[in-house]
Order: structure tokens, then C-alpha cells, then sequence
């Protein structure tokens, strides 16, 4: 296994596995609406071309978060045209159920053979109080509450994230509005990453987004 793969094999093991095995029964502050969001990501070690991922999607939610369907578009370029590629997603989780789907072959998709910039993605929409974290979120790192600041016309709060796992010693500065993440970075010497929401909708979701696929 070469070294840019073993690194993101466990950046993405922190960021995927443990937050959703962390995931308490949290919800949105807000009863419904849809977010439109971009993804911007590179790993960089020394003598290697720069492993660039690019995400744009939205995510329909109700019910405070616990209906959520979430549908995007990743592009990889690993630095080389011939392997340069994108694929396309759905997601869906319900109470008691969740699904993702390979929108180009239309066939569930296992969780230990997704892309790890598709493990951030399902990671990142995971629902977090970041006033109080669960006991296992405690655990893989701290929230500091820094201040306030206004994102897309919405006054959200701003919280600084440190990683307790030394992997990469990030420390993430996350904003926040009614638990929903609206704006994401994270800056190491091997990693850039950056999610940010564009666009906030709040009517109600046409009632077919949250359909169980057959």
C-alpha cells in the first residue's frame, strides 16, 4: 500500500468510522429544508502529485434531520488525466433505515468499498451538537466555542475542533447554524479541506425525496 493511500485509509477511519459510530440521537434546529453545498479537498505529500477531490451536491432533510436524502456529483483527479473520474451518489436515511446507491450503475454500494472523500461526505452530514458532545465524540476530540459570525444571511455559531487521535493534530474551525454545518476547514501539511454550503432553502421537500428505492 503506498503512502498517500495508508494516510487517507486513516484520515478518512477518524473522519467516517468514528463520527458515525459517535453519532448521538441529535437533530436539526430546523424543522425541514434543502442545502446545496460544494466539497474542495487535497492531499499532498512530498514528490507526489496532489490528490484533488471536488463535491457538489444537496441534501433534502425533514422531520429535524432524522428524513435525510442527499444526492452528489465526486470528481477525483489524482494528478494523472487517464485517472482522472467521477461518479454520482444518493443517499438516503430514515429511521431504522439507510441506503446509499451508485446513481450511474444503480446498485446499493457497500460502505467498505466507498471512496474515502465519499466517507467525509456521509461524515460531514452527520448531526452534532457541538455544545455538547456525545461521550465517544468526546473522546476523538474537544469543541471550542469561539464566537459568532454571520454565513449566508444567518447568524451561526463558530467553533474550533481538535482532534485528540494524533494523526494529522488538525485543528478545524466549523460554523454552525441550528446544529446544521454550513461551513467546514480543515488545514494540515498533508491536507486541505473545505465544505461549504452555498445556498439554504427552507420550504418543505417534495414528499418523493425521501422514497425508499426499490
Amino acid at each position: 500500500m503506498n503512502k498517500r493511500k495508508r494516510y487517507s485509509i486513516l484520515f478518512v477511519s477518524i473522519l467516517f468510522g468514528l463520527t458515525l459510530a459517535a453519532q448521538a440521537p441529535q437533530q436539526y434546529g430546523i424543522k425541514c429544508g434543502t442545502l446545496y453545498y460544494t466539497v474542495q479537498s487535497a492531499i499532498n505529500f512530498p514528490g507526489m502529485p496532489s490528490l484533488k477531490v471536488t463535491v457538489t451536491g444537496k441534501s433534502c432533510f425533514d422531520e429535524y434531520g432524522l428524513k435525510e436524502a442527499t444526492q452528489y456529483t465526486e470528481t477525483a483527479d489524482p494528478g494523472e488525466a487517464s485517472l482522472r473520474h467521477t461518479k454520482h451518489y444518493f443517499s438516503l436515511r430514515l429511521p431504522d433505515y439507510y441506503c446509499l446507491i451508485n446513481a450511474d450503475t444503480n446498485e446499493k454500494v457497500d460502505e467498505e468499498n466507498l471512496s474515502n472523500t465519499t466517507k467525509e461526505i456521509l461524515a460531514q452530514h452527520t448531526i452534532t451538537n457541538y455544545d455538547n458532545l456525545s461521550d465517544i465524540e468526546a473522546e476523538i476530540y474537544s469543541s471550542q466555542f469561539i464566537g459568532t459570525t454571520v454565513y449566508l444571511a444567518k447568524n451561526c455559531k463558530k467553533y474550533k475542533i481538535t482532534e485528540k487521535i494524533p494523526l494529522y493534530n488538525s485543528e478545524d474551525i466549523v460554523v454552525v447554524w441550528n446544529n446544521i454545518v454550513l461551513h467546514r476547514i480543515s488545514k494540515t501539511s498533508a491536507l486541505q479541506y473545505e465544505y461549504k454550503v452555498t445556498k439554504i432553502d427552507e420550504n418543505i421537500p417534495e414528499a418523493n425525496a425521501f422514497k425508499i428505492p426499490e
